[in-house]
């Protein structure tokens, strides 16, 4: 399983019920304007490296050599450019490879708090007078967009809202639902 069963019970504990929690994650991520009160709120949490820790492999994923079989997870694992034209598949690559630095950038100010982000999330859609830079932006921005989302509301909110289950009970859950 890609989350050890500390870390499912350190999401449980700390997003359980904290949707605003995670879209304070979301607007940072998304460099979007911070009060101080949010800012000192969202290092509140993300102070803790474990917190931080959940946070990265959710959202910005290293490659585990050591993880189980089919749990090898980075952002690139999941692109599927077999059908794609080597052209448009390289500028996919460099998109991905410029979103993962950008996440790596906001995850950096996030741990230490210090610098200018070199990446600025709105600049990516500025059309610019080299193409493949504009285009390479737009595909980056809108990954960033639907990945961050996903991770925090389609996997951390879920996995925070689960509620625990004794074999017991989850055998008797089961089986209810195959009877349906």
């Amino acid at each position: 399983m890609r989350w050890s069963d500390h870390e499912l019970g350190l999401i449980k504990q700390t997003f359980a019920e904290q949707e605003e929690l995670l879209i304070l994650v979301r607007k940072f991520l998304l460099q979007g304007d911070m009060t101080e009160a949010e800012m000192k709120y969202l290092k509140s949490f993300t102070s803790s490296p474990e917190i931080l820790a959940i946070l990265k492999k959710a959202i910005n994923p290293q490659l585990d050599k050591q993880a189980a079989p089919f749990q090898s997870v980075d952002l690139f694992s999941s692109m599927d450019l077999n059908p794609t034209p080597v052209d448009h598949a390289f500028r996919v690559l460099k998109a991905r490879e410029l979103a993962a630095n950008y996440l790596s950038q906001q995850f950096s100010f996030l741990e230490h708090g210090e610098g200018k982000p070199l990446i600025k999330f709105d600049e990516l859609i500025i059309p610019s007078d080299d193409e493949d830079e504009t285009y390479i932006g737009v595909i980056a921005r809108n990954f960033l967009l639907s990945h961050i989302d996903s991770q925090l509301f389609n996997s951390i909110q879920i996995i925070a809202g689960t509620p625990d289950e004794t074999p017991e009970q989850q055998k008797k859950r089961l089986t209810q639902d195959s009877n349906k």
